[in-house]
């Protein structure tokens, strides 16, 4: 089968199509596999009776010459190797999409299920590796059309992981947060919890940017299945903006803020300060994630503005002033402004779905500081916000 190559200019991507043996398409795979320890927060395979009888059936159907559809693979280049493929001649694609395919690039966006059944035919017949399976390579300057692609590939598909998926998509991103925002550590999975301010898991960050995007609060990432406009509202602002850029700066103001609070300390306070409380909930980062996306993007589902930039930079502006001032107060005009016996007052009144509330509460509580240019008497009108 020849190479097919076709080019999508919504999303500026490079799709490449050719037909591998499955022995050099595992090899390819388990390189990726080798160099990360096994593709972190993928959709592992499927444990389930039935998922185990598809797997047999599509081992079964492997032995006997059935064509299965393409796995799809996401790879990530930089300007010049990006422009190389676009101009090479079809005949010579191949060769060069295999050169640039190495594991810190690619990614599995669709076919990890497939990729285990072809594992455990290889593992049962040998002759299983000669046999012909189709691969489509995405490749891509920017893991948001990635993500895009991800997302229009799988809608519709249950069961899914979000979460999973975009943390795969986006590891990538995990390292390029620690370079480009204020996060003093980003938290491996095992690698202990946060004790400082600017610290947050790489899962939660994964979690962040699906809000941000997605202008929701309600994303629950621990759920298998998940709201198809949340998808649906990722999609568009990923087609429209550098969304990663708007979310590294958003991520470095809630980091801002993050560091002032915790300079408010209350007597007994050893390693954790009372302010620093806040922005250990991750309910309270997702809102102020949220707030910021809705004044930034507008509101989920609604049409975007090319603006989002110059919001952004007022907003930036907006918080510098607001936590250079609160740093330089005394601990007792800092306890006098944040309020956190009226926060912590409204936190324990919840009995059920407290997460959900929390949201609530934090995402009005930042949307008034944002909506008020981050100039309040105090945090209590902030707090009180949702009554």
């Amino acid at each position: 089968m020849p190479a097919l190559k076709s080019i999508d200019d919504r999303i500026d991507c490079i799709s490449v199509l050719f037909e591998m043996n499955v022995g050099s398409y595992l090899n390819l795979v388990e390189k990726a596999y080798d160099d990360r320890g096994g593709l972190r927060n993928q959709r592992s395979p499927l444990k389930t009776t039935s998922a185990r009888r598809i797997r047999q059936r599509m081992k079964d159907d492997i032995s006997k010459g059935a064509v299965f559809p393409p796995v799809v693979i996401g790879v990530t280049v930089e300007d010049d190797l990006f422009q190389n493929v676009a101009d090479i001649d079809v005949e010579k694609i191949e060769k060069k999409v295999l050169e640039i395919a190495v594991p810190e690039r690619i990614a599995i966006i669709d076919g990890m299920q497939r990729t285990t059944a072809l594992k455990e035919a290889v593992d049962e017949d040998a002759q299983a590796s000669q046999r012909a399976i189709r691969v489509e390579f995405w490749i891509s300057k920017s893991q948001d059309a990635l993500v895009y692609r991800m997302l229009v590939l799988n809608a519709g598909q249950i069961p899914w992981d979000l979460k999973k998926q975009i943390s795969v998509v986006f590891e990538p991103l995990i390292e390029e947060a620690k370079k480009n925002t204020r996060a003093s550590r980003i938290i491996e999975y095992g690698q202990g919890r946060r004790f400082n301010p600017g610290e947050y898991s790489s899962s939660d960050i994964a979690e962040m940017y699906i809000a941000f995007s997605s202008r929701k609060t309600s994303v629950d990432t621990q759920e298998v299945l998940t709201d198809e406009f949340t998808k649906l509202d990722i999609v568009e602002s990923l087609s429209k903006y550098d969304v990663r850029d708007l979310f590294f700066r958003s991520l470095d103001i809630l980091i801002h803020m993050d560091e002032a609070f915790s300079s408010y300390k209350e007597e007994g306070d050893a390693i954790r300060t009372a302010g620093r409380a806040i922005f250990d909930k991750q309910t309270a980062r997702v809102g102020l994630l949220v707030a910021i996306g809705m004044h930034v993007l507008g509101r989920a589902g609604a049409e975007l503005s090319d603006e989002a930039g110059k919001k952004l930079e007022g907003v930036e502006g907006a918080v510098g002033n607001f936590c250079d001032k609160f740093s330089k107060m005394s601990n007792k005009e800092q306890a006098e402004f944040i309020k956190l016996d009226v926060l912590n007052e409204l936190l324990v009144r919840r009995a059920g779905q407290v997460g959900r509330y929390e949201r609530g509460l934090f995402l009005e509580a930042f949307r008034v500081l944002i909506e008020g240019d981050f100039k309040v008497s105090d945090m209590e009108v902030c707090w009180r916000a949702q009554m």
